[in-house]
């Protein structure tokens, strides 16, 4: 709560907690018209998923990997925000896949290019004897944003009820273990499929110009309030 409060141009921040058997979704922000700024749209959503990763594991931040953890929060806060409309998933998704954020652009992007950033990405958020986050040193690689895609991978590969039970297991077994068994292949092997989706998947989602956001800026936020 600090740092926002003493970082002037925040416009808007979200944080949830899970202690003593209670989850506790939060946010601060300097203007009502923040709700519907566009990457405040998937907020509620995304914290509350973070809950739902807590209900598999309550250990998830010191297992997940930060692409795990963030991501898998930002892709189905997105899926939920859009309710149900998949021009607007398709547009909140080209909003965070194409933000100008890590080294991604379609001159880098590769299977390997996807690869290295996926075990770039694989440490967690919280550390051993540590109250730092684990995640700052990558948090402005796409943690949040081409992360989504890797989500998105294990989404239509596992399914949600797949995806959960690899959250249960890497709660009881570790993730590389965890991940092995949901695919039946080792880790990198994993990560190699996972890139190659990536890899085509950016490649189209950069390219879908039309899907691009009809906000105004207004201050330091993208307001959408007449729509995306």
């Amino acid at each position: 709560m600090n740092s926002f409060r003493t970082e002037k141009d925040r416009i808007w921040d979200a944080h949830t907690t899970q202690q003593g058997g209670k989850a506790t979704d939060f946010y601060f922000m300097t203007d009502p018209s923040t709700l519907t700024v566009i990457d405040f749209l998937p907020r509620v959503q995304h914290e509350f998923f973070h809950n739902v990763q807590h209900a598999q594991t309550n250990q998830y931040k010191s297992i997940f990997p930060c692409w795990v953890e963030e991501a898998g929060a930002e892709y189905f806060g997105a899926l939920v925000a859009s309710n149900g409309d998949p021009e607007t998933f398709i547009k909140l998704r080209y909003f965070s896949v194409s933000s100008r954020v890590g080294k991604a652009n379609s001159a880098t992007s590769s299977k390997e290019f996807w690869r290295d950033w996926l075990l770039s990405t694989d440490m967690t958020s919280v550390k051993p004897g540590s109250s730092e986050w684990g995640c700052a040193s990558v948090h402005m690689e796409g943690i949040y944003h081409y992360g989504l895609l890797a989500t998105e991978y294990l989404n239509q590969e596992l399914g949600i009820p797949g995806i959960l039970a690899l959250y249960r297991d890497a709660g009881t077994m570790g993730w590389n273990k965890a991940i092995e068994k949901a695919f039946n292949k080792n880790k990198l092997a994993v990560y190699e499929d996972i890139a190659a989706y990536m890899d085509k998947e950016y490649r189209i989602t950069v390219a879908q110009t039309w899907a691009r956001h009809k906000c105004v800026l207004e201050g330091r936020g993208l307001q959408c309030a007449n729509g995306l």
